[in-house]
């Protein structure tokens, strides 16, 4: 049994964020309860993880977000929040 076995997504953005996790920590897998920094994370791959998350989920994530809320559930959870409450931002237009 694998760690993402141990504790199964309960959504799309929570199995997301766990493979970026887990592709960032060079892991196979990350369980949606493990903590970023027990499972091999350190300041610089949060860096690294937040730009993933930022690139991945296309949201204004605070970087102190990974050091409050270090697991896959806890920066889904970021990451939903930061979707909702996003500034709308105007659509680009072409010009020819």
């Amino acid at each position: 049994m694998n760690a993402a076995d141990q504790h199964p997504s309960r959504s799309e953005t929570e199995a997301k964020v766990a493979a970026v996790m887990a592709k960032v920590l060079d892991l196979d897998s990350v369980a949606t309860e493990d903590n970023f920094f027990d499972r091999g994370g350190h300041s610089m791959r949060a860096m690294r993880l937040w730009s993933e998350l930022r690139t991945v989920f296309g949201v204004d994530l605070e970087l102190r977000k990974i050091f409050e809320s270090p697991t896959a559930a806890g920066l889904a959870a970021a990451v939903e929040d930061a979707a909702r409450t996003a500034p709308a931002r105007p659509a680009l237009v072409r010009r020819s």
